[in-house]
């Protein structure tokens, strides 16, 4: 989720037991990008419910950022910094302040509603 201000954030829910949420916790830094519907299958594997033999970034091309690896034919992706973790219910809510933001041309979002993809 976003939230608008100054400076902009990024607000998610995280497994705790994720190697998101390490690997955030850890660096501090992190990737956020607009995924378009070509990329539900790399949703899927990133999200745990598909198969990805060798890793979820075997399935894609990437490009190296001073944030992490960032999806290279995301057009729209964001640079954050953790702010804060709190355990909230079963996950832990992730604060992160936009550090950098490329706003790209998105004319086919993946939108997830009810358990589906729509287009």
């Amino acid at each position: 989720m976003m939230a608008n201000g100054s400076p902009g954030a990024v607000l998610g829910l995280l497994d705790p037991d994720s190697d998101l949420r390490d690997e955030l916790e850890e660096t501090g830094l992190g990737v956020v990008s607009l995924l378009h519907w070509r990329h539900r299958d790399l949703a899927e594997a990133f999200g745990g419910t598909a198969p990805a033999p060798g890793g979820p970034f075997r399935l894609g091309s990437w490009e190296t950022t001073e944030f992490g690896r960032r999806l290279a034919d995301a057009p729209t992706w964001a640079g954050v910094r953790l702010v804060s973790m709190t355990e909230i219910g079963w996950s832990a809510l992730a604060t992160c302040e936009i550090v950098s933001l490329e706003v790209g041309d998105d004319t086919d979002p993946l939108v997830h509603r009810h358990g589906r993809y729509e287009r």
